[in-house]
């Protein structure tokens, strides 16, 4: 599990240190998180009250270090319709693995704070902030995903708090996702709205729309190595049954490629293929997800022609077929057919790049 929305002291929002959301992160059985510390412009009030200190940031995230917990270090970035300089300039400050691109004002006005809120209706607030959202997702580029899509649902100044209802603003949701879709961008999934509505930000039926419009899930299946021995403890059953649900992806046409993640994992792929096949750990205990079991046919798609779509290169590569790249390996034994526990020690014999071969044992 990943968590990559935390605020530490070095936001104007946080108040805990690194090493204490480490140690949660930790505690709760996350395998990756990343820092996004604000950087908000408002234009009512100095900008370096909503921005962090680029030197506490670096003082704060460098070397901080976990021997099996990813860290990577990234921003939470305000976006207006007009402020996509200011964001070119902000990723000159260091390197930055993440942008989460945030919608926190509209017209010039908090939505968090009461003026936003005076004379408007709630309908009327929520369409303006939808509408703002789409300038902002039309003209920023530099960010990696929508960040809370229904924030207006949670904000303390909303008189109602109610959910964003997707069938309410359809049409205006839809462009939303299909810009998202185009610049091939991700929709964040933001359980804080659970406190205050009762709902995830956005909710589930965005998220259906989302699939709908050919978003893609980047899928690790090795992690069950290791979350299957905790994940129940740390998020209970039911969050639990449903966090790896790649196969109910994959059937219900969502594009999936899977991935090691390393250096979190080893980066051979064979542990994930096991996994994928078996939902056992590498020492055959389980399946824990019994329903989410792939075919060889679905794990081995995975890692081929499925990475080849999320980047863009399923014209030229993925398969072996004529007129694509003859990249391919050859393995020692057939993995269709031999038994699970064999995927775990099957061996590359040689590599072949655009038909020449590369690597041989």
């Amino acid at each position: 599990m990943f968590d990559f929305h935390m605020h530490t002291f070095v936001s104007y929002d946080g108040r805990a240190t690194a090493a204490q959301m480490l140690a949660a992160a930790e505690v709760a059985g996350l395998r990756e998180i990343c820092f996004t510390d604000h950087l908000d412009y408002d234009p009512l009030v100095p900008q370096n009250v909503l921005t962090f200190d680029t030197a506490q940031y670096n003082a704060a995230y460098t070397d901080l270090t976990h021997p099996y917990i990813k860290i990577r270090r990234g921003m939470e970035f305000g976006m207006l319709p007009d402020n996509c300089r200011t964001l070119k300039a902000d990723l000159e400050r260091r390197h930055f693995d993440f942008v989460l691109g945030s919608v926190h004002f509209v017209d010039g006005l908090d939505i968090y704070k009461p003026k936003f809120w005076r004379g408007i209706s709630i309908d009327a607030a929520e369409v303006r902030f939808l509408e703002q959202t789409l300038e902002c997702v039309k003209s920023h580029d530099d960010f990696d995903v929508l960040g809370h899509l229904t924030y207006i649902t949670k904000v303390r100044s909303n008189p109602v708090k109610r959910p964003v209802v997707y069938e309410r603003y359809r049409e205006l949701v839809d462009e939303i996702l299909r810009v998202l879709a185009q610049k091939g961008k991700g929709l964040e999934v933001n359980t804080s709205g659970m406190k205050v509505a009762g709902t995830f930000l956005p909710a589930e039926a965005y998220l259906r729309r989302f699939k709908e419009l050919d978003v893609i899930a980047y899928i690790q299946p090795v992690f069950i190595d290791y979350d299957m021995h905790i994940v129940f403890d740390r998020v209970g059953k039911e969050l639990g049954n449903t966090s790896y649900a790649w196969k109910d992806y994959i059937e219900s046409g969502v594009h999936a490629p899977f991935g090691t993640d390393c250096p979190v994992e080893g980066l051979n792929p064979m542990r994930g293929i096991y996994c994928a096949v078996t939902g056992c750990d590498t020492k055959g205990n389980g399946p824990a997800w019994p329903q989410q079991i792939l075919s060889r046919e679905q794990a081995l798609f995975g890692y081929t022609a499925a990475g080849a779509y999320a980047s863009f290169d399923e014209d030229v590569k993925g398969m072996i077929k004529p007129g694509m790249y003859a990249d391919f390996i050859v393995v020692d034994r057939d993995l269709m057919t031999c038994a699970d526990h064999e995927i775990l020690d099957a061996k590359v014999i040689s590599t072949y790049i655009n038909g020449k071969k590369v690597f041989e044992r």
